[in-house]
């Protein structure tokens, strides 16, 4: 978990380092209705231009299209009053809602070049700044690197001041820690801390937007020594960022959870178990969205100092939080960490589902360092539950999603040698610009030749390294082919056996015979049971040829099955020319009566038009239903059937034999269960062989 860690940190670091600060105000309190009504009065056309910024504001990202109609008419109007002030914050208002509403990184790209040129032309400098540092925001959102650390770089030449200068740094430090380049991030860092310190120095005071700003950039750096494994140096920077932030409890639980991290890698659990806890109890206190994953953190923790039944009770308490607030990611972290608690019980089955469920999460969302993690656990479970053929599939998807990992830094190589080399051009330009005035022009000239040669041997480089990739990625996508080739096989293969399997059992039923291998005989209380019987089936059976006979009863069966399929209702067998059938298993289901004597009925209706057609070419049928307790399970272990038993199945096979041909007779529990949504008519008690007298009905419709 330490990526995802790492991730929530450096999060928190954007968000107290104002990177994007101007844009992020909010509009007026006043409603959109009352706004519009005062772009209808006779007021000035800069004071409209304000009215409509307050209402683009008030306006919500669901309806963006309207940001931007108002935006636009502000434009308009700012630029006939010729105002540069007013131009420039319609384009960076602009920006901003394609950057942040519609995601359009490219058009926010377009709208702050024009912020940037009129600030130019009328030598503002910090807005010129701040629309460099909004271009480069978007190209980084992006992930265009070498443009965005271009930006920011230009954003720097202009001076515009200690705040805007330290944003910059930390932004260029983020981006260097994406590509890996942890030494170039720990640089920007160290930068953006050294500019913060001095702006304070010279106020000679402390606020706590200053205290707030430097514990980020603390914990930044702790994070950025943590990537390189200097836990101890990690460690010291998080409780110089944890004294500074003493009245701040957001920055201090990231600190706790980062110092917690930092301990569980140096191996000292009773430590990190103490600073999850501390994190813990301030996620408490904020009502923050970090419990979750704090308690999936302390989880791990009591795994690895050997309490499973401790991490196991975290790792619910985890898993109940994190799926109250549908925290997705969290939840594939939190399903591992249930998986590898079961393993180490050796109670595998419980295991495999769990990271099932991982995998599924993971692999939407695009997180292949929780995926890669997922498959690998569920290759050692299946190895560890002896089988083979499973694990091994396992195997080559934890390969799969390895090589793309690696191949994911590679491209990072490539981008980290790419913004290196971007950077020696830029220097090179700029000692060109300054060569003429030196006395020392043909020696400087030499040098920017050997600088040049340089730069053409690193371009030689990046073409050489970006052959190989492409070559490994040329091979890896071959194999992949034939894996997912092999694996579509598998796939349809293991489809057919799950079709077959639920053709033959329950859904749920089969759902427990995969995972545990066996299936427990149930008792349910409340079923309704159906027997149907063709009269006089073995003398019908005379008129027909043996083809004849099959081909009429596969004709009644087959609609039976369709009726059956249309009610929450199980078919359990057919034997001969009887067919069996129940509802409320292995769901309970509080409408089993209902449903099951609707389903007779049309059974019954069925048989009677088809009489009518064909005569003596079909049967006549009786249909009995009885309610009541039932056991279910499996029978045999080689062409195993799923049955019922019990005296509620006998009363239903006595309500058919003592029924009237082309009717549905019920016994007396099921008829207190339906006798106010049926028409029914009484028979009253009649003699049943080993039963004696029985209350039976016939329900009409």
């Amino acid at each position: 978990m330490k990526k995802i860690c790492h991730k929530r940190i450096f999060v928190f670091i954007a968000m107290f380092l104002f990177f994007f600060p101007n844009l992020l105000a909010q509009g007026s309190t006043k409603t959109v209705d009352s706004l519009k009504s005062i772009l209808q009065r006779n007021i000035a056309d800069s004071t409209k231009v304000d009215v409509l910024f307050l209402l683009a504001d008030e306006i919500p990202c669901e309806d963006s299209t309207g940001k931007i109609k108002n935006l636009n008419q502000a434009l308009e109007l700012a630029q006939k009053e010729k105002s540069a002030q007013l131009t420039m914050k319609s384009y960076s208002k602009l920006g901003y809602v394609y950057f942040r509403c519609f995601q359009n990184y490219q058009m926010a790209i377009e709208e702050n070049v024009l912020f940037a040129q009129v600030a130019k032309q009328n030598g503002d400098v910090l807005n010129q700044a701040e629309a460099y540092s909004a271009i480069g925001l978007n190209y980084k959102a992006m992930n265009n690197y070498a443009k965005a650390i271009e930006y920011y770089n230009l954003e720097l030449s202009l001076k515009p001041g200690p705040e805007k200068e330290m944003a910059a740094w930390g932004n260029m430090a983020v981006i260097y820690r994406n590509v890996g380049d942890n030494s170039k991030a720990l640089s920007c860092y160290v930068r953006s801390l050294k500019i913060l310190d001095q702006s304070i120095i010279s106020k000679k005071a402390t606020s706590t937007t200053d205290s707030v700003q430097m514990a980020g950039l603390l914990i930044g750096i702790g994070a950025i020594y943590s990537s390189m494994r200097e836990y101890e140096k990690a460690l010291d920077n998080y409780d110089k960022a944890l004294k500074i932030a003493a009245g701040y409890d957001a920055a201090r639980q990231f600190v706790f959870m980062a110092k917690g991290e930092a301990y569980s890698h140096l191996k000292n659990y009773v430590n990190a178990e103490d600073q999850y806890k501390n994190a813990l109890a301030l996620s408490r206190s904020i009502g923050g969205t970090n419990e979750g994953a704090i308690l999936a953190d302390l989880a791990a923790i009591y795994l690895k100092m050997g309490n499973p039944q401790l991490a196991l009770k975290y790792a619910n308490d985890a898993l109940v939080i994190d799926e109250k607030l549908n925290q997705e990611l969290q939840l594939s972290e939190i399903y591992v960490v249930l998986a590898k608690i079961f393993a180490w019980e050796k109670e595998y089955n419980h295991a495999v589902p769990y990271l099932k469920k991982a995998i599924q999460i993971a692999g939407k969302m695009g997180a292949l360092d929780n995926e890669q993690e997922a498959w690998q656990t569920l290759s050692t479970t299946y190895e560890a539950m002896k089988k083979p053929a499973e694990a091994f599939d396992a195997y080559k998807h934890f390969i799969t999603l390895r090589d793309s990992l690696y191949n994911t830094d590679k491209a990072n190589e490539l981008t980290r040698i790419d913004l290196e080399s971007g950077f020696a051009r830029k220097q090179l330009a700029d000692s060109l610009g300054q060569v003429k005035q030196s006395k020392a022009y043909e020696m400087r000239i030499q040098r920017q030749k050997l600088l040049a040669m340089s730069g053409y041997c690193g371009l030689a480089l990046v073409v050489l390294l970006s052959f190989f990739i492409y070559r490994n990625y040329s091979q890896q996508k071959k194999a992949n082919a034939v894996i997912s080739k092999a694996n579509e096989t598998i796939r349809e293969e293991k489809q057919v056996s799950e079709n077959l399997l639920l053709n033959i059992l329950p859904e749920e039923v089969a759902k427990e015979l995969k995972v545990q291998g066996a299936v427990q005989a149930k008792m349910f209380d409340n079923v309704t049971v159906l027997f149907t019987d063709f009269v006089n089936f073995t003398a019908a059976g005379e008129r027909f040829t043996p083809q004849e006979l099959v081909a009429e009863l596969h004709a009644c069966f087959k609609a039976f099955d369709e009726i059956l399929g249309r009610y929450p209702i199980e078919k359990i067998k057919t034997v001969g020319d009887a067919y069996l059938a129940v509802s409320g298993l292995p769901n309970p289901d509080e409408n089993h009566a209902t449903e099951m004597v609707k389903a007779a009925l049309e059974i019954r209706d069925f048989m009677v038009e088809r009489r009518n057609k064909l005569g003596n070419s079909t049967f006549e049928i009786r249909i009995g239903v009885n309610s009541g307790t039932v056991v279910a399970g499996i029978v045999g272990v080689k062409k195993f059937a799923y049955d019922i038993w019990g005296d509620t199945v006998n009363t239903a096979a006595r309500m058919e034999q003592y029924c009237e041909k082309g009717r549905v007779n019920i016994s007396e529990s099921t008829h207190e269960l339906v006798k106010d949504k049926f028409t029914i008519v009484q028979r009253g008690k009649i003699a049943v062989k080993n039963k004696g007298e029985l209350n039976m009905y016939f329900v009409e419709g």
